[in-house]
């Protein structure tokens, strides 16, 4: 928004102008969304959530861990998330702030070299932030695959408890390949997906993806009034 408004430009300064735009429409579902796993979890902190994830899953099925994908509420949030974080990063078929056909490159028009550069590697950075925090939230976070282990080993199994060990002491690449994947599948949707128009950019933020995130938010919350 400040490189659009600080150009010269009348092409940035409309880039600025649907940057900001775009960043209030998809913060409030993105923010819901994150709520309603928070509120599920009673922490605010990633390493709680990633923790309530190693539970068996839905409470029943021992050898499975419960991962929020695949939970009703968690797949609701997680599909918000997924889209709100493609949108907040500017990349297609969200990149209506640098929509080259319309506005010639956006806000980092007259941008060029080493400054351009900054903005590459700083959509980057967060395109790769943005796959960590899905990675934490709603995949299990370090853990490979959701299976426990742990709970496989107690059976006396040799390779649940190699497996164990493994999940255990290769954390961060597990981790890290997760966040790869993010940026696979980031860079999979640009080459797929064609650009939408304004008007439907801002219809799928205030239309669709907040009511449906508030909805799951306030389910979460009667589920949690109304349990025993």
């Amino acid at each position: 928004m400040l490189a659009g408004y600080a150009s010269d430009n009348k092409y940035s300064l409309m880039g600025g102008l649907r940057s900001s735009a775009q960043l209030i429409s998809y913060e409030l579902s993105m923010g819901m969304a994150l709520a309603a796993i928070a509120l599920s979890t009673g922490s605010l902190r990633m390493t709680d959530m990633v923790r309530a994830q190693e539970a068996p899953l839905w409470g029943v099925v021992s050898g499975l861990q419960n991962w929020f994908l695949f939970t009703p509420q968690g797949l609701m949030a997680g599909a918000i998330f997924l889209v709100c974080m493609v949108a907040e990063t500017n990349r297609a078929p969200f990149d209506l702030p640098e929509a080259e056909n319309e506005l010639i490159a956006g806000y980092h028009t007259e941008y060029s070299s080493m400054k351009f550069a900054v903005f590459f590697m700083g959509e980057y950075a967060a395109m790769f932030m943005f796959s960590g925090v899905f990675a934490a939230v709603f995949l299990g976070g370090y853990n490979l695959l959701p299976i426990r282990w742990e709970a496989l080993a107690e059976g006396g199994s040799g390779f649940a408890a190699t497996m164990a060990k493994l999940n255990t002491t290769l954390a961060p690449l597990w981790f890290v390949g997760k966040c790869i994947a993010g940026i696979t599948v980031y860079i999979w949707l640009r080459a797929t997906l064609p650009r939408l128009r304004y008007d439907q950019l801002m219809s799928l933020g205030w239309r669709s993806l907040l009511p449906l995130a508030v909805a799951n938010f306030i389910t979460v919350a009667g589920c949690i009034a109304v349990e025993p």
